[in-house]
């Protein structure tokens, strides 16, 4: 009786330890349907799953792809002014591709990897004189697709540029307050000048009177 008393125990004990370290071992998983989405390395960056970014940008990522089991990344971009984009990496054969769509979906930025060799002539020759001990790898064939716009302000002609998720670059209207500028500095020295030949007559006419 006892020997079979303490044969239950043991088992019982067994069976409890199992349970611990069964208990023990799946707090050390995470769980899978509640992780969140991976932050990568650069701020603002979020790798996402293809079925999170926008219809939109699904199908036209799809579409470039040409097969939705090509695209191998999605990033999620946010920048300071909170424009947000989505760049999808894919490849095309052995050629890796990525692209940079706007949330209604619109490509703005295409690349494509080529080799080295592929370069024009005069780029690889600026590219080895300027690095004359370097050897050059990951080389991307980029378009970025914009638009230019003429915006007239005052009657004056500025030519805008702007791309699909909203981002401007205003060059001209920048140099043209820099030449306001220059002719506000212009102004000032004449006037400047002005005023030192009025001194100089004054300091004559008392010469004279002396």
């Amino acid at each position: 009786m006892e020997s079979r008393t303490l044969s239950i125990g043991i088992t019982s004990l067994a069976l409890l330890a199992g349970a611990c370290g069964w208990a023990f071992a799946q707090q050390e998983q995470p769980s899978r349907s509640a992780a969140a989405p991976r932050i990568d390395e650069d701020e603002g960056e979020d790798v996402i799953s293809l079925d999170k970014a926008p219809e939109a940008v699904r199908r036209a990522a799809i579409k470039l792809a040409g097969d939705a089991n090509r695209i191998t990344r999605v990033t999620r971009e946010e920048d300071e002014e909170d424009v947000v984009v989505y760049e999808i990496e894919y490849t095309d054969g052995a050629t890796s591709c990525s692209a940079v769509f706007s949330e209604a979906g619109e490509l703005m930025e295409a690349e494509r990897e080529i080799a080295a060799a592929s370069l024009p002539a005069t780029a690889l020759r600026a590219l080895r004189e300027e690095f004359p001990d370097a050897t050059f790898a990951d080389v991307q064939f980029v378009t970025k697709m914009y638009y230019e716009v003429e915006a007239v302000i005052g009657g004056e002609s500025h030519e805008v540029v702007v791309d699909a998720a909203g981002n401007i670059e205003d060059d001209c209207c920048q140099a043209g307050d820099g030449d306001h500028d220059e002719e506000h500095a212009d102004h000032e020295h004449g006037d400047d000048e002005h005023h030192g030949g009025k001194m100089h007559h004054e300091e004559e006419d008392e010469e004279d009177d002396d």
